[in-house]
């Protein structure tokens, strides 16, 4: 039977409150020359690792939406059986191993622990900088961004229908946030879902033109729905508590 849950539940993956949802959009925003940079820009970074920082960060955030796309991503640009284990790493540790001990890899974890901020998340940066140079550290970061969005923004999803509308809402949400953003994001989700059905069609290890011509495609379309939130949060920026 359809009802709304009013009282909190135990749905315990990451998702967005209100300001949290303007802030990380606003962050997101400011990041989208860096992706598409990281993509096709002089501080290219190459698919089998921009895919790795997607499946580092996705190893903390647990979006299933994530875990699909980046899976079929992370397969065409040669990852293979690492996909997985990527993923579902549970610790800093085993995402060293799995990715040779690669800075951006690593660091891409740390941002994920440390949702995008934080001395600690600072610290790492610098350390990643002095390993690769200013210009694809930045690439990496704001690839972790794009991943931090998605991921958030598909938990935020999977709470309001797996349990909002089953009757077990997470504690602490709010009821009227939930179906705003359900009724913006569905429709980027449903096409996110539908792409990684496609996704299965094609070969595993594309030339990398192919995968990076699909980040810039998927980046593009994210922007339809990032920027309006983004702007919005750019404008109440001075007017929401920090």
């Amino acid at each position: 039977r359809f009802r709304i849950a009013l009282r909190g539940g135990d749905f315990s993956r990451k998702t967005f409150k209100l300001g949290s949802c303007l802030q990380d959009h606003m962050d997101i925003l400011k990041s989208i020359p860096r992706i598409l940079d990281g993509y096709v820009g002089p501080n290219k970074i190459a698919p089998a690792t921009a895919e790795s920082c997607m499946l580092a960060v996705n190893s903390v955030n647990d979006c299933a939406f994530c875990t699909s796309l980046h899976g079929e991503l992370g397969r065409m640009a040669g990852l293979e059986d690492k996909v997985g284990k990527m993923n579902s790493a549970k610790t800093a540790g085993e995402i060293k191993t799995l990715s040779g001990n690669d800075p951006m890899v690593v660091y891409a974890r740390k941002f994920g622990e440390c949702d995008g901020r934080g001395a600690d998340l600072e610290e790492a940066f610098t350390v990643l900088e002095k390993a690769v140079g200013a210009g694809s550290a930045s690439a990496c970061r704001a690839h972790c961004w794009f991943l931090q969005w998605g991921s958030i923004a598909g938990n935020t999803l999977l709470s309001f229908y797996q349990g909002r509308l089953v009757g077990d809402a997470k504690s602490g949400s709010n009821v009227l946030f939930e179906i705003a953003f359900a009724a913006y994001y569905t429709p980027c989700y449903v096409l996110i879902s539908a792409t990684s059905l496609l996704l299965k069609a094609l070969p595993s290890k594309v030339p990398n033109v192919v995968s990076s011509a699909l980040g810039c495609v998927l980046t593009c379309v994210a922007s339809i729905w990032i920027v309006p939130l983004g702007v919005v949060g750019l404008a109440t920026a001075p007017f929401r508590k920090k």
